[in-house]
């Protein structure tokens, strides 16, 4: 085959994809370009599976598949060699485990001829899956909408932001880009981002090329998976963007700042752009040459950036420099400048409701204090409750406490959020108002609600009822109204028959239930296990306290437990499994992912959020010892108790995580019945880690016969240092 007869080379490095190469061949053979057209350059990168063996074999049958081996160098060595070896006008990149649409070759070369001169790269459309599901398309395609040229240095056009490898590159032979990235620590990543802006950056133009896809296929198998942790990634992902932002000299270009504030936005999502794997100065110094790069971006592309969430960019605005943003006060709320220009304004304070407990006499609220402006001041807000009902008005500051949710979907915490607790009397009808004072004003509120933990919902209208006692949100005003009406179900509207049949079903069997002074307990564990719930139901099965209990089962084996009056089990996410948990007046669970427990969908639960009056109750495994805020807070779990076992957890779980006394349950973990209690504990303690890749070292032990005991334990996972202290924990 001569050279000038090629139009396409498709570059595709192998190491070890056995399973998925039959596939990857097949995808190129139905490419609808000519096969005499082009060629798909195999570079087996020292594979240790079958690979090789495959391609060749498939090269036999196909003149268009060239095979190089050789050995093991990574995907940039792989790649290199066949950018050398590719004879194609344009060259094409495919990882084995993706394909292409068959129109792709043929269409994308199609437009670069029309365009030859123009450009040096043209995209086109990839679509990702995450192990098989089909995920949101990049926020590219809102400025990619039509086949055509789009010059990086107009309009919107910044926000491109081409990182993978859907791309189609001219072959300049002798002179081509390679990939090049340096790495200080033998792990790449962000290669393909810098090849890419570095041939972008000669002409500042990007083709686009409509209709062709390439399938991205993410997997749990992936190793950038596993490294994409700031001991890996910190130190080259610092030096790829120093690279980059000198190619413009002083100031680099919006569409580099872009790549930059898009680096940082999914990070923030999945681990910390921060160097938060060192301590003391060494981090001082990486945070420094952090900010060097966030210094040089403007405000304005990081304001605008539609990959990061709102907070995260308050965050970097502040962590770029604090010292001379401004904060006004007027009478349409507050303001932030810099140096004279406005970056973004409030008029009112957000509470976000993340759960209510609507009960016969009260409506208990758990929420967030949230607004941007508390992350550029040291004052810290108040909250009054001010509270109008048939005694006249009166007026009182409620407690505030840290949130958890200050990290706002990150590792890390960016924000300055509080939370706050109230209960609302629905004996006598009210207005209840809240007003948020800060830096010596007073601001109006709006409330939010997180809608599946809370009583009120979009399509209720954000109403509910408990009995003839109606309880109306008014969400912009932030105000609770406590009335009475005449026929509560009159006023919730639904278009759906079944609802309202469901609805009356429940409200009748509420009803019975009040009158018997009965109550229903449901009792549920994660999938295929039995667990502490289970141990819970078997010895709350033997009371006749006039409770009925279900156990839910979610495919496990409960053939042992013979049914009884009151005690029943029954299987999960069933049409009773669902009644039953709009009935229920406790709820018994030791997982907290909703999934284990609650038998309908967000969207069917908003339309009975009203009727969902169960206290939940965490029966949690084990003593919590490592530090994990972000999943254990009280305003995480957001349930209304948890069963604890020792004191450490109480002092714990008060003074790091939220929990007031009255919410934890000191009796101990149901499987303390199988255990000899009255037994003389044993000096001794069992550590055990969850991962892979863990070296734990115990470095000293001192007198282990005293209380606590005095060990230091340092263990590395996946190259992280963790350093606790390990005390024994005492039973109540």
């Amino acid at each position: 085959m001569k050279s000038e007869t090629l139009i396409a080379s498709v570059i595709i490095p192998v190491y070890n994809k056995e399973k998925y190469l039959n596939n990857c061949i097949e995808v190129l053979n139905k490419q609808t370009l000519d096969h005499d057209k082009f060629e798909a350059i195999f570079v087996d990168d020292g594979s240790k599976d079958q690979s090789l063996r495959i391609i060749e074999n498939a090269a036999k049958n196909h003149a268009w598949i060239r095979v190089i081996a050789q050995e093991n160098g990574g995907v940039c060595s792989a790649r290199n060699t066949g950018i050398r070896a590719a004879q194609g006008t344009y060259l094409f990149y495919l990882d084995p485990d993706d394909d292409l649409s068959p129109d792709t070759l043929l269409k994308v070369s199609n437009f670069f001829n029309g365009h030859k001169n123009e450009i040096d790269l043209v995209t086109y459309k990839i679509v990702p899956y995450d192990e098989g599901e089909k995920k949101n398309l990049h926020f590219r395609y809102d400025v990619l909408t039509a086949s055509g040229v789009y010059d990086l240095q107009r309009g919107d056009n910044w926000l491109v932001c081409q990182t993978t490898m859907n791309i189609c590159v001219k072959n300049k032979f002798e002179n081509n880009h390679t990939f090049n990235f340096k790495t200080n620590n033998g792990t790449v990543y962000h290669e393909d981002q810098q090849y890419i802006t570095e041939i972008l950056h000669d002409k500042k133009k990007i083709g686009y090329c409509a209709g062709p896809k390439y399938n991205w296929n993410k997997n749990s198998s992936s190793a950038s998976n596993n490294i994409v942790n700031p001991y890996f990634i910190f130190d080259n992902t610092m030096t790829m963007f120093e690279t980059l932002f000198s190619l413009d000299g002083g100031t680099p270009s919006k569409y580099i700042q872009g790549l930059f504030i898009n680096d940082l936005a999914w990070k923030m999502r999945s681990s910390s752009p921060l160097p938060t794997h060192l301590q003391g100065e060494e981090y001082k110094v990486a945070l420094e040459r952090f900010k060097a790069l966030l210094k040089r971006v403007d405000d304005a592309v990081i304001l605008r950036h539609p990959n990061m969430q709102v907070y995260h960019k308050y965050f970097f605005l502040q962590l770029k420099s604090a010292s001379n943003i401004e904060l006004n006060f007027g009478p349409n709320g507050i303001s932030a400048m810099r140096d004279g220009k406005f970056l973004f304004s409030r008029e009112k304070v957000n509470l976000h409701i993340l759960r209510t407990r609507l009960t016969k006499h009260k409506l208990v609220l758990f929420g967030v204090v949230k607004s941007p402006f508390f992350l550029f001041s040291d004052e810290m807000p108040t909250l009054s409750v001010q509270i109008q009902n048939k005694g006249g008005f009166s007026s009182t500051y409620l407690p505030l406490y840290d949130s958890s949710v200050s990290s706002c979907g990150s590792t890390q915490t960016v924000a300055k959020f509080f939370n706050f607790r109230y209960e609302i009397n629905l004996n006598t009808p009210s207005r209840t108002a809240f007003k948020v004072e800060f830096a010596g004003h007073s601001f109006d509120t709006y409330l939010s609600f997180l809608e599946t933990r809370c009583n009120f919902s979009q399509p209720l209208n954000y109403l509910a009822f408990q009995g003839n006692t109606k309880i109306a949100i008014t969400r912009d005003m932030g105000t609770i109204l406590v009335s009475r009406v005449k026929n509560p179900t009159v006023e919730l509207k639904s278009s759906s028959r079944t609802v309202k049949i469901v609805r009356k079903l429940i409200q009748v069997q509420k009803k019975k239930k009040e009158e018997r002074n009965s109550e229903i307990w449901l009792y549920s564990d994660a999938s295929n296990r039995l667990d502490n719930a289970w141990y819970q139901f078997l010895h709350d099965a033997q009371k006749n306290d006039g409770v009925t209990r279900y156990y839910v089962a979610h495919n496990a084996n409960t053939s042992s437990f013979t049914p009884k009056r009151n005690a029943k089990v029954i299987e999960a996410n069933t049409r009773l499994h669902k009644l039953l948990y709009l009935n229920a007046d406790k709820i018994l669970v030791s997982d907290i992912v909703r999934d284990t427990y609650v038998p309908w969908t967000n969207v069917a639960l908003k339309k009975y959020a009203d009727l969902c009056n169960a206290e939940l109750i965490y029966l949690q495994h084990g003593v919590l010892w490592a530090h994990l805020p972000n999943y254990y807070s009280y305003d995480r779990v957001l349930f209304d108790k948890e069963v604890i076992s020792t004191k450490f957890e109480m002092e714990n779980l008060t003074a790091n995580y939220g929990f007031l006394e009255s919410d934890l349950l000191a009796c101990g973990m149901p499987r303390y019945d199988f255990i000899d209690a009255d037994q003389q504990p044993k000096k001794r303690f069992c550590c055990a880690l969850l991962g892979d890749n863990i070296l734990l070292e115990i470095l000293s032990m001192e007198n282990a016969s005293l209380s606590p005991i005095n060990s230091r334990t340092l263990i590395i996972t996946r190259g992280l240092q963790h350093s606790f202290q390990m005390q024994h924990c005492k039973r109540f």
